[in-house]
């Protein structure tokens, strides 16, 4: 087994525990959604590597540029393409005789191989392997580190589909709090239980209570 195959095991492994655990806020995709949303991916990955690669055209630069771009872009198809492969595979049975070459010197090949997925789709039953063979290339792609990229990326899906609520609160406090500095009795910013909404009827009727005007 290739140390290559040995990435691929574990992306798998961790790409559907990962869905288990977020299946109630970020439900898992059919296959064929799945391999729809590679393909965007795959694109945006290109767009990131021209933004790189040509920061002299004169595209809309609100976006994310740089080599961590492509890189995160190329983790986020890895991610679809594990989903489209489906939970119960063998991956050292599928690649039993199976060894592709490194990255190639055109990303523009890979985009071009992640949409042939979508038209070979309803021809054969090789799918999951192309996405396997996809998965390979993204993993030889030259700076990537995929078990770690995915795992960023899961973090950050996980973060913003199922935020901590306790931090949540700290920080909503710590707001209130900033707005009623000077003002007595202002809320503790280190509670994060107190809901107390201030409103500009709160902080009059404290100043009338105090008798002063320096609120």
């Amino acid at each position: 087994m290739t140390d290559i195959t040995a990435t691929l095991k574990q992306a798998h492994v961790e790409l559907w525990a990962f869905r288990e655990e977020m299946a109630d806020v970020w439900p898992t995709l059919d296959t064929y959604l799945s391999l729809q949303c590679a393909v965007c991916e795959a694109a945006e990955a290109l767009d990131a590597w021209i933004r790189m690669t040509y920061p002299w055209m004169a595209r809309n630069r609100d976006r994310l540029n740089g080599e961590d771009a492509v890189l995160d872009e190329l983790a986020d198809c890895a991610m679809m393409l594990l989903t489209a492969v489906g939970p119960g595979i063998n991956i050292d049975e599928m690649m039993t005789g199976h060894k592709w070459l490194n990255w190639a010197p055109f990303i523009e090949h890979f985009i071009i191989d992640s949409g042939q997925l979508l038209r070979d789709y309803f021809d054969d039953n090789d799918t999951v392997l192309d996405c396997l063979m996809l998965i390979w290339n993204i993993s030889c792609y030259p700076g990537m580190d995929l078990l770690p990229r995915l795992q960023a990326r899961y973090a950050r899906i996980r973060a913003k589909q199922r935020p901590n609520t306790v931090q949540d609160a700290y920080r909503r406090n710590a707001e209130k709090y900033a707005r009623q500095l000077g003002q007595p009795y202002a809320p503790n910013a280190t509670q994060p239980d107190d809901d107390r909404m201030v409103t500009n009827y709160d902080i009059e009727a404290e100043r009338l209570a105090w008798g002063t005007d320096t609120l």
